[in-house]
């Protein structure tokens, strides 16, 4: 358990420093949640239209299968498939609690996204 709050210690850090230096850079007063909109917008937080995001989220979805197959193929094919490690892997998944899977793929995943794509890659860029 104390795996856990230190875990989420650390994705909360990662969610609010970029959002509080950002917005100290930028020269807002964080009084209110408002008062951090600009800040939001300059890490990649936007409106979006339901019906095109879930237009080319279908689309990377297919294309995200189809790589996996056709890179499973041709693991298979020079012999070089690593399904057994996969498969421990899903079964060591599969022993987590629900809510904790939930956790990763919702807090873990986004908190990542916003530090390292919003945030460091706009400061240091991509190369380093």
């Amino acid at each position: 358990m104390i795996e856990f709050a230190i875990d989420f210690l650390i994705d909360l850090f990662f969610f609010l420093f970029p959002i509080s230096f950002v917005s100290r850079q930028m020269g807002l007063k964080n009084k209110k949640v408002s008062d951090l909109k600009p800040a939001l917008e300059n890490l990649g937080f936007k409106k979006i239209a339901i019906k095109s995001f879930a237009k080319q989220t279908i689309v990377l979805f297919a294309v995200l299968v189809v790589t996996a197959v056709a890179l499973s193929a041709l693991f298979s094919f020079f012999q070089v498939n690593d399904l057994a490690n996969v498969a421990e892997g899903i079964g060591a998944i599969a022993t987590f609690s629900p809510l904790l899977l939930a956790y990763f793929l919702i807090v873990r995943i986004f908190t990542e996204e916003v530090f390292f794509r919003g945030f460091l890659v706009n400061k240091v860029g991509v190369i380093p």
